[in-house]
């Protein structure tokens, strides 16, 4: 059985079902790798095809959240209007970030 985008699966009868094989469902759309897990982020590919174009500040900014690595965090205290604390589900490690 063939799918495309935007057709429902069906069984041999034709009769609509949820009961979908994954790769059937993305048989025809089949990206390259890298777009689906990109060797390098969207901010150091800025930063890499726009030299010049950052001050030195947003410059250093983009290019410590690129050294950091991918995490989820969890927010483990608030104090309203000030500060939101932080921390991390992988590396043993937790943050405060200041409210503007």
């Amino acid at each position: 059985m063939k799918i495309g985008r935007n057709q429902p699966c069906s069984d041999e009868s034709g009769k609509n079902t949820s009961d979908c094989d994954i790769d059937e469902l993305f048989e025809e759309m089949d990206p390259p790798d890298d777009l689906l897990f990109p060797l390098k982020s969207l901010a150091q590919l800025y930063l890499d095809e726009n030299p010049g174009v950052l001050d030195d500040f947003q410059r250093q900014y983009l290019e410590e959240a690129c050294s950091q690595p991918y995490s989820y965090f969890q927010v483990i205290h608030v104090e309203p209007g000030k500060t939101i604390t932080l921390k991390d589900l992988f590396l043993p490690r937790t943050y405060t970030v200041l409210e503007f």
